[in-house]
């Protein structure tokens, strides 16, 4: 069975808040049922995963939520990004869960990432994320931001990722970013399918 952490080294990485009234309204199921199923669907995207931040440092803040759009390849981001269905659905997410008045800062950051570095690792439902100062460690992959698509970008240029079995995973990494995914195609239920 294909890992979908290694299905592509190409992304778009979207951080983003959602209103304060969204989860109780349904905002995690509607990812599962509705979110997750039309982008994993649409020519060019690879595996795309919604995640939210759970804990550790949060380098995305004031941003509370991020995505992992996995493409193809490099030639995919014009599809990917212009193509008119997949953005008259972008439209209807931030009518129905999108904060209206964000300022710049806390607004949707869109970047185009490519991996630069690969370890033997499963994905998970959680994952830990530092920005990068170094070398990468040993048990985690590094990211590079290529450039700012919308928005201020992420504040860093290069990122490490590491997958993890728990909701620490990685966490003993100083200053790392913890977060759970929500939505993603090899989800069942909310839990990674076996």
């Amino acid at each position: 069975m294909p890992d979908p952490a290694r299905d592509f080294d190409v992304m778009l990485l979207i951080t983003y808040a959602i209103r304060a009234d969204a989860d109780p309204r349904g905002y995690e199921d509607w990812l599962r049922r509705v979110d997750s199923p039309f982008f994993n669907a649409a020519p060019g995207i690879t595996h795309y995963g919604n995640w939210k931040v759970t804990g550790g440092t949060n380098h995305f803040a004031p941003n509370t939520h991020f995505d992992f759009v996995g493409m193809a390849s490099p030639e995919s981001l014009d599809r990917v990004w212009n193509d008119p269905e997949l953005n008259r659905f972008r439209r209807e997410w931030r009518r129905l869960w999108g904060i209206a008045d964000a300022s710049p800062t806390a607004g949707i950051q869109t970047c185009l990432c490519e991996r630069t570095a690969t370890a033997a690792m499963q994905w998970s439902d959680h994952l830990a994320l530092v920005p990068a100062d170094g070398a990468t460690p040993a048990g985690w992959e590094t990211w590079r931001a290529l450039r700012a698509l919308r928005g201020t970008g992420l504040g860093f240029d290069r990122f490490h990722v590491r997958y993890g079995a728990g909701p620490d995973a990685g966490g003993q990494a100083r200053g790392a970013l913890l977060a759970t995914c929500i939505a993603a195609p090899n989800l069942t239920a909310g839990r990674p399918a076996p």
